[in-house]
């Protein structure tokens, strides 16, 4: 069984019995609050929870019959699979995680004002209230999948150095990690990608890996891009999961080939506007973990520069930690898509990605003396969408403190 068809299984064992429960809720507000009669409003949001859930079901069946294959996941353009089951599943998560919470807050609110004998109207408004949250939040969640997923903004981070050399104040970084080209992330995006590079006119140009999603399909056309995106500035690249997974001497050579520098665990000082900046690329992966001790004398090791980059995939904590103790002003990382769904019931952030990776799973964090980026990324993977964790590619802006 592949890890795509894994997790799906999985998630759908918590999503099922949420999105019955939410049936069941609105199929009881409709006849209150619209006069429909409950008989035919209730088969209408089973037939949605079905459509919902179809993929698992399909994923399920083919595995218990023995024709569930990886090409199921490997088609080159999307198509009525993706189209007719993966988003439904997707969209349906989305929006089932979205409403969960308020509509058990407002039923709970219900029981409350029943047992202090709240009139009759109270019970109508929690209902009028369910109804209303249902259709709005289910419209936000579309406008934002869509914006999220298929558009690429241009992400300006401000970064105070404290002792930054003069001529290196206003230094710019251009960031991006997790291209992931795919059958989901092809020109359209990549063309937004590559105009925010142009305008962001970097000093140094970084990549924090995954190439591609799953396979070698893609990886031509993925090194072709980047290979496009290299200009008069240093280019400098790390490898990702997804392209350790896929063919990672390939990716190497290709980008190498067309001038990225892709140090593999070592140190690289380049000459930026007569200064010393250094770039450290660390191999920090599912399949190559840097132990705290060997990553402590790595770091230690570091030649002097003014400015001091480490360049990594995964933003582990103890990496992180020591990157800081060995004098690195700046850490960049992407691997967590920036949660890629994310929700935030009550103001607090959930995402499966907020699990591995805690406080870094996005954003900009101040370490007191070094500086974390966690970008959002620009492609997919797992889900085919994005939620409230928009695709990005990101200037960091260096500034004398």
């Amino acid at each position: 069984m592949t890890w795509q068809t894994s997790m799906i299984l999985r998630i759908v064992l918590a999503a099922l019995p949420a999105q019955l429960y939410l049936a069941w809720r609105l199929g009881r507000a409709v006849p209150v609050v619209l006069g429909i009669p409950h008989r035919r409003v209730v088969p209408l949001f089973l037939v949605l929870v079905a459509w919902a859930n179809a993929l698992p079901a399909l994923l399920a069946m083919r595995y218990l019959t023995g024709t569930l294959d990886r090409a199921t996941w490997e088609a080159t353009a999307i198509g009525a699979f993706d189209l007719g089951l993966l988003f439904p599943f997707w969209i349906g998560l989305v929006i089932t995680v979205e409403l969960l919470p308020y509509v058990v807050a407002l039923d709970v609110l219900r029981v409350i004002g029943g047992r202090l004998r709240f009139p009759d109207s109270f019970a109508r408004l929690m209902a009028g209230l369910r109804l209303l949250l249902a259709v709005l939040l289910t419209l936000y969640a579309g406008v934002r999948i869509g914006l999220d997923t298929w558009r690429v903004r241009g992400n300006d981070v401000p970064v105070a150095v404290a002792g930054l050399p003069a001529e290196l104040d206003g230094l710019r970084l251009a960031f991006l990690a997790d291209v992931q080209v795919d059958r989901f992330t092809g020109p359209f995006k990549l063309q937004q990608a590559a105009a925010h590079i142009e305008r962001f006119d970097p000093d140094l140009l970084l990549f924090g890996g995954d190439l591609v999603t799953r396979g070698e399909a893609y990886i031509d056309d993925g090194l072709s891009w980047m290979c496009r995106q290299v200009g008069t500035s240093p280019a400098i690249a790390v490898v990702g999961d997804h392209d350790w997974w896929a063919n990672p001497g390939r990716i190497r050579d290709g980008l190498a080939a067309c001038g990225w520098h892709v140090p593999d665990n070592r140190h690289q000082v380049f000459d930026v506007r007569g200064r010393r900046v250094l770039v450290t690329g660390l191999t920090h992966i599912y399949s190559r973990r840097l132990r705290r001790a060997a990553a402590e004398e790595f770091l230690a090791a570091a030649p002097e520069a003014d400015l001091k980059v480490l360049l990594v995939h995964q933003p582990a904590a103890g990496l992180v930690e020591a990157a800081r103790e060995h004098g690195y002003q700046l850490i960049l990382a992407g691997h967590t898509h920036g949660g890629q769904l994310v929700w935030r019931p009550f103001g607090y952030a959930v995402s499966g990605a907020k699990f591995e990776s805690g406080p870094f799973f996005q954003g900009v964090h101040d370490l007191g003396g070094a500086t974390l980026v966690v970008t959002n990324g620009v492609g997919l993977t797992l889900a085919p969408i994005r939620y409230q964790a928009p695709a990005e590619v990101t200037r960091v802006t260096v500034t004398k403190e």
